[in-house]
């Protein structure tokens, strides 16, 4: 190859942004690849499903009440997503049976004690 035609500035608008695009490319696809990556893994590791207590407790609903108060009273709730918390109580063997028709006031579900991470 001739050294003069490879350090040679670009003289036209068209070679000078084809030269930067050369260099442009590669950069943004390493850039767009090394985001995806680490966030991620940061995602999945700030997106864990909790790990909740062998140890229940009872919950009993009271007028105006939804699941959503019942995971509010799981210990350490702040901790995780309530929807996760909700979730697993509504997928508890115990409360198969008083989700299936809706939750009605004054019913009595399981609910775990804590979350343990």
């Amino acid at each position: 190859m001739n050294k003069e035609k490879l350090f040679s500035l670009p003289t036209s608008p068209e070679s000078i942004l084809k030269r930067r695009n050369r260099l442009i490319k590669p950069i943004a696809a390493l850039a767009i690849a090394a985001s995806a990556f680490f966030g991620g893994k940061a995602l999945l590791e700030t997106y864990s499903t909790p790990t909740f207590s062998e140890e229940t407790q009872s919950y009993t609903f009271d007028h105006g009440e939804g699941l959503d108060h019942a995971a509010f009273d799981v210990e350490g709730n702040g901790s995780v997503d309530i929807r996760d918390v909700g979730a697993y109580i509504m997928n508890m063997e115990e409360n198969k049976d008083a989700f299936e028709d809706g939750i009605q006031v004054h019913e009595r579900i399981t609910i775990p004690e804590r979350i343990e991470d």
